[in-house]
């Protein structure tokens, strides 16, 4: 079994909790990385925004692809 830990931080929280389990999981990780500006103060409120009006987001195309067997 394969296993991709895809994630996304904001403010690298959830990023050290990804690391902490790719290491014990001995897996692949990908960052999800928006490439809209979301730091600081304003950034949160923009990014509160968006998600609650479901705004989608752009991006960065990701590298690792997990295929899927039935």
């Amino acid at each position: 079994m394969e296993i991709l830990i895809a994630y996304y931080s904001r403010t690298n929280v959830t990023k050290s909790i990804a690391e902490a389990l790719q290491k014990k999981l001995n897996c692949d990780i990908e960052e999800i990385d928006d490439l809209g500006k979301h730091s600081g103060k304003i950034g949160w409120v923009k990014g509160g925004y968006q998600a609650s009006r479901v705004k989608e987001c752009e991006i960065r195309t990701v590298k690792k692809i997990l295929r899927i067997m039935v």
